[in-house]
């Protein structure tokens, strides 16, 4: 689908059985122009990290920049195994996107702008 420039997250809509979440972050339309400080980056992580403690079933990156990906692999060999196998990233064909999502969310319950079928509908409640 379209979608919102910048980068997005989407925790799944649903509480998994056993408490995890999966992540999707959407780097569609990204550049160092509009990305996060680095302090705000910093401090999101700090709070999974002490607050949520082995919540993450998996994070998915789709469409991040190449160097992520090599700054990953560069760094890889020090992040715990179990860790490590919770990213992964995602590029290629929206079908292939798709496909990866499919593993993890009801695509019809998913925001269209991710590759889902649900539209993106803006309540201020």
């Amino acid at each position: 689908g379209g979608g919102r420039p910048g980068v997005s997250a989407y925790p799944s809509p649903e509480p998994s059985p056993d408490g995890k979440a999966v992540v999707v972050m959407d780097f569609r339309g990204y550049s160092m122009f509009n990305s996060p400080p680095m302090r705000a980056s910093k401090a999101s992580l700090a709070i999974l990290q002490n607050h949520y403690p082995e919540r993450l079933s998996k994070f998915v990156l789709l469409n991040s920049p190449a160097l992520f990906l090599v700054f990953f692999r560069a760094i890889s060999p020090f992040i715990d195994p179990v860790t490590r196998s919770k990213v992964q990233f995602v590029s290629g064909s929206a079908a292939t996107q798709r496909e990866t999502l499919a593993e993890h969310f009801d695509l019809e319950e998913l925001e269209e702008s991710l590759g889902g079928r649900k539209p993106y509908v803006y309540q201020v409640d």
